[in-house]
């Protein structure tokens, strides 16, 4: 709300008064208050969605308590990515006025790794075993077949390449994926094996 006083300016000199009486109007603008601030945390590598309304003025972000530089205005702010726990302000803007600046602070979760090494075992036949360790696993062989242990040994039935991808998730609901190329070789009855056949007859 805008707050309004009148004043009455008497000009003197010594004990001499103007016969004149000026009238000054003064107001105080309300910059209004950040109210309902939002902050729902995320994982790393994700854009973070801060919210906020005004009782009365626009919203103002910044990223540092100084009022220098905003970054922002309006009642939702999209971050960038990020990768750590960063602290954002808000406040209340009305006309040129802005209201002291609240402190928003966006909490950044890790992601769990989703590396995994693997080994040949014979014809078709791999060993996979996912490095994190405390997370859930899920497998995609790139046949059809998947697994939910840490460690499985899994047998290709033809020659092909094949996209191994592995999806870690942590107990804080983040997950991350990784996915490598292994090649299936020597498998007999398939089709590389009777070209190959074919071509030595």
């Amino acid at each position: 709300l805008q707050i309004s006083a009148t004043y009455i300016l008497i000009p003197y000199s010594n004990a001499c008064f103007d016969t004149t009486e000026y009238t000054l109007l003064v107001e105080v603008v309300d910059p209004g208050r950040p109210g309902n601030i939002s902050a729902e945390p995320i994982c790393a590598e994700e854009q973070g969605i801060l919210s906020a309304t005004s009782n009365t003025g626009t919203i103002v972000w910044f990223l540092a308590d100084d009022l220098a530089n905003p970054i922002a205005t309006g009642n939702e702010f999209t971050t960038d990515y990020l990768n750590e726990s960063t602290s954002f302000y808000v406040g209340s803007q009305n006309l040129q006025c802005i209201s002291p600046l609240q402190e928003v602070a966006l909490q950044v979760k890790p992601t769990p790794s989703a590396s995994f090494n693997f080994q040949v075992n014979g014809n078709g036949n791999f060993t996979f075993e996912a490095v994190a360790n405390g997370v859930t696993y899920l497998w995609d062989f790139g046949d059809g077949n998947t697994s939910k242990l840490k460690r499985v040994t899994h047998q290709y039935e033809f020659n092909s390449y094949f996209d191994v991808t592995l999806t870690t998730t942590a107990s804080n609901g983040c997950d991350n994926t990784s996915t490598r190329t292994v090649r299936a070789a020597g498998l007999p009855g398939s089709v590389e094996t009777i070209k190959n056949n074919a071509l030595v007859q």
